[in-house]
């Protein structure tokens, strides 16, 4: 201790003295040499006594700085000299230190080691990083590494020089680096923690630190007050997912407490439509959340550190809290309501194309904007620009009073659609100090700038004031006798429906009038809608011209045209303001349609003005096609078949109808049917559709004699069971030829016609031949052939010498037959059957044999040493039934098997025994 002191001590000398180095510009030679040339040059010239003084004065400090900068010189070296003697004690002592801690940490090893000192083994990692050593120095890899490994670790942390040493028995060392350097890269973290996440982190009794130590394979050291400190070390990428896993803990467990501000005008905003918006925030972020009452614009947020932080986002998201910019737009209070828009769906328009937060101020004089310093300056921008158009203005126009009425439009509607469309405000009432009397009416246009502007062109549309074309057309009936005086108002319509029509069709403006020689309409607007505007009142006179023509007589439907006592004819003529003159009388004669009607067939006359008698004639030809009459002749069978389907369907004839809008009545004393409607032939021909899938059709098949023979028995079983099976179509049996007959309609007979072919093919001629045993042969002769052909309805019999069973009969009844007859080969012809043996079961049978030929006496069984097998002959069921209980026997005696040594004498007595 006092030579550490001693050292520090000479090191502050030092630090100080190197502080107060003299400034040397030369060295003491250079120095030496200066004065001489300065005292010979002083010898040889004149100088005054001032000079004179002032050489001596400088050489005099030059002497004085070089003596100084020697005995500065001198004191470092002594300063040195001194700290090296002790630097070198002192490494002596390090030295002698380091040798002892040695033997204390061999002694140290041993003991808890529990091994001999003289086996203790130092392993020494060199070029380690600190953060291994961090590592390996936590108590849980001290504790691995006294458990696990049986060595002890310890740390050199001089800088370059950077060790692990390891202490333990030889083998252990080995396993134990290789242990740590398969660690790979290592990192260490080190967190501040204060007392709450303390406990956290380490839980009740340490549960939760040993889980987190064991799920990352990091080691977790915990240091408590005042370092407040947790380190995390172990493998590089486990480290990262511990302390993911230890924030989220901290997030998710930590309790925390933050109160934010906000703007009055916000409180809206915050709250949502009855507290919506907080109750979502605190359902989302499981935050609990108060909000200040009164003029407290704060927010308490409290809970999990996460769930704060999470509510605390989203606040500041809606409340913009972390805005760049903050500015206040005035608006007038005449237009608020516009700025804003219903429902404020203009400020939630700028919010969402601009990301910022708009809010209307409590006191409604203008509106507040946050958010990025360029989203606020365009919302800003906008808002601005809104306001300046939406100022109120008001122009006035003088309107001929003409033309108020053109302006208006029918009951408004012009003037209505113009302030709809443009939304200005347009008023017709003379302002005081207009005056009264004059030609010219003015129009009042109030709203915005571009709503006035709009309104004013929309009026100009209408009025055509400064139209680039001009044209007056008159109409005089004395140049046309088809056009009478009155034909003026017809143009112009109802309330100037028809004016306003042309008005509204060509974009022309029209003024109609009357003079003393003749009727004018002006015209106004550009050249191609005043063209047309005139087109369209030409046409329309030449559509109100009286005229006469002649129609088709829809004598189909007559009486639908005439109606009872001519009510249609009459409500006809009312409709389309015409006269309809039938042939042979007119409406005005008290009998219709006598005398000499039915004489006529061809046409009839229609009167009145040209666009009425134009209507009314395609009036007539829709109501002819639209009564269209079919009448069908029925034969005397196909008459009876739509009887019994209307029998069977009331509603058949109706629907038909129905599908086709057609009328259907069915007369079946006189086998007709009559049809009338826009398509009765296609109703027509869907009924003959119907009645053609309804008629009976003849199928025939030819029926071979096995299957005749099968149909004609005596019982009459078989063909009844055939016609169940083809009902609702009809089977008949014909001899000569002999064939069979299936009678239905087409939908019917396909459904039966594939029951007979079945029923024909499962039943033809066939025969099946069967080799069998001369065992079996006499079984058949004794009965069984005969029991076998009469329980199948076949014939059988013996071929080659009773070596050959013969089957001979319908398919069906063979196939079963020849099924029985398997049955019977199988039970009666012997087999046989070779089972190979080791010599140990060769042994084994040979002592059960006896008891095996006795308890199966209809089985031969034969043991053939030499070859080593059994042989087994008799038939299938009890040959199987041995060959089993010889499996078995066999399996048995395998899994219970014992070698036991025995002598010839006690072989033959065990075989003399068995």
């Amino acid at each position: 201790t006092g030579m550490g002191e001693k050292l520090t001590n000479l090191d502050a000398r030092r630090d100080k003295l190197l502080q107060k180095k003299p400034q040397m510009k030369s060295n003491a030679q250079d120095v030496e040499a200066l004065i001489r040339r300065k005292e010979e040059e002083m010898e040889r010239s004149s100088l005054t006594i001032q000079e004179e003084k002032k050489r001596l004065k400088e050489m005099k400090q030059m002497k004085d700085d070089q003596k100084r900068a020697l005995e500065w010189e001198n004191d470092l070296a002594d300063i040195n000299t001194k700290r090296s003697t002790i630097k070198d004690a002192l490494r002596q002592v390090y030295e002698s230190l380091e040798a002892v801690k040695r033997d204390q940490w061999y002694a140290e090893a041993a003991q808890a080691l529990s091994l001999s000192q003289d086996a203790v083994a130092e392993k020494k990692l060199e070029k380690v990083d600190e953060a291994l050593q961090d590592l390996l120095s936590t108590s849980l890899w001290k504790k691995r590494l006294r458990t696990e490994f049986s060595v002890l670790a310890k740390m050199d942390r001089a800088p370059g020089t950077r060790s692990v040493r390891l202490a333990g028995a030889e083998d252990a060392l080995e396993i134990a680096a290789a242990a740590i350097l398969a660690l790979g890269p290592v990192a260490v973290r080190r967190i501040p923690i204060d007392a709450e996440q303390q406990q956290l982190l380490i839980g009740r009794g340490g549960s939760t630190i040993a889980n987190l130590q064991d799920e990352t394979g990091c080691s977790l050291d915990v240091k408590r007050s005042p370092l407040n400190q947790l380190m995390i070390a172990g493998p590089a990428v486990a480290v990262e997912q511990a302390e993911a896993d230890i924030q989220d803990l901290f997030e998710k467990q930590r309790k925390v407490e933050l109160q934010i501000k906000f703007d009055p005008e916000q409180r809206g905003t915050l709250l949502g439509k009855g507290g919506s918006t907080i109750q979502r925030i605190q359902q989302e972020s499981r935050a609990y959340l108060e909000i200040g009452k009164g003029d407290d614009c704060t927010v308490k947020i409290s809970g999990a550190q996460a769930c704060v932080t999470k509510a605390r986002n989203e606040l500041a998201r809606i409340l913009h809290l972390d805005a760049a910019s903050v500015k206040v737009v005035d608006v007038p209070a005449g237009i608020m309501d516009l700025v804003v828009g219903k429902g404020f769906e203009v400020l939630k328009r700028l919010e969402a194309t601009y990301g910022v937060n708009c809010t209307r101020l409590e006191d409604r004089t203008g509106i507040k904007f946050r958010g990025s310093e360029q989203g606020v300056a365009a919302a800003v921008n906008e808002v601005n620009e809104t306001v300046e158009r939406e100022r109120r203005v008001e122009e006035v126009l003088q309107v001929e009073s003409q033309h108020v009425g053109m302006l208006l439009g029918k009951h408004g509607e012009t003037i209505r659609r113009i302030e709809r469309e443009t939304g200005a405000v347009i008023d017709f009432k003379k302002k005081e100090g207009e005056g009264e009397a004059s030609s010219m009416q003015p129009v009042h246009i109030k709203g915005n700038k571009e709503q006035v502007m709009k309104a004013q062109e929309e009026i100009e549309a209408v009025l055509q004031y400064n139209a680039e074309c001009k044209v007056e057309l008159k109409i005089d009936p004395e140049k046309d006798k088809r056009i009478d005086p009155g034909m003026m108002p017809l143009l112009i319509g109802k309330g100037g429906e028809e004016i306003n029509r042309i008005r509204a069709a060509t974009g022309a403006a029209i003024d109609a009038g009357r003079e003393r020689e003749s009727n004018i309409f002006r015209i106004r607007g550009s050249e191609e809608a005043v063209n047309a505007a005139r087109k369209a009142i030409e046409s329309a006179i030449e559509a109100n011209k009286r005229v006469e023509q002649m129609a088709v007589l829809p004598w189909g439907c007559i009486d639908v045209l005439i109606g009872a006592n001519a009510a249609n004819l009459q409500k006809l003529e009312a409709e389309h303001v015409v006269q309809i003159d039938l042939p042979g009388s007119n409406l005005a004669s008290d009998a219709v349609c006598s005398g000499s009607f039915l004489a006529i067939a061809t046409s009839m006359s229609v009167r009145g003005r040209k666009k009425h008698v134009e209507q009314a004639r395609e009036a007539i030809e829709q109501l002819a096609q639209a009564n269209e009459m079919q009448i069908v002749e029925l034969d005397e069978t196909d008459s009876s078949l739509l009887a019994g389907l209307c029998l069977a369907h009331s509603e058949l004839l109706s629907e038909l109808g129905g599908r086709h809008e057609a009328t259907v009545c069915f007369e079946p004393l006189d086998n007709r049917l009559r049809l009338r409607g826009p398509d009765p032939y296609g109703a027509s021909r869907e009924l003959e559709q119907l009645l053609q899938q309804e008629r009976s059709v003849d199928e025939s098949l030819p029926c071979p004699p096995m299957q005749m023979e099968l149909l004609l028995a005596s019982d009459g079983e078989v063909l009844l069971q055939l016609q169940q099976e083809c009902q609702p179509a009809q089977l008949a049996l014909q001899e000569y030829p002999p064939q069979l007959m299936l009678t239905a309609p087409p939908g019917l007979l396909e459904a039966a016609l594939p029951i007979v072919q079945a029923w024909l093919a499962e039943h033809a001629q066939s025969v099946e031949r069967i080799s069998i045993a001369p065992e079996l042969a006499v079984v058949l002769v004794d009965g069984a052939l005969s029991a076998l052909a009469h329980e199948h309805r076949v014939l059988a019999t013996l071929e080659d010498g009773e070596h050959t069973l013969s089957l001979m009969g319908p398919h069906k009844y063979v196939a079963a037959a020849a099924a029985a007859a398997e049955v019977l080969v199988r039970q009666y012809t012997p087999e046989v059957v070779d089972i190979e043996l080791s010599p140990e079961e060769v042994t084994l049978v040979q002592i059960h044999l006896r008891a095996l030929r006795a308890m199966h006496e209809n089985v031969q069984v034969d043991l053939v040493k030499a070859e080593g097998k059994v042989m087994l002959r008799g038939t299938s069921d009890p040959l199987a039934l041995v060959q089993r209980e010889l499996e078995a026997l066999l399996q048995e005696a395998e899994e219970c098997a014992m070698q036991l040594t025995l002598n010839c004498a006690q072989l033959d007595r065990l075989l003399r025994a068995q």
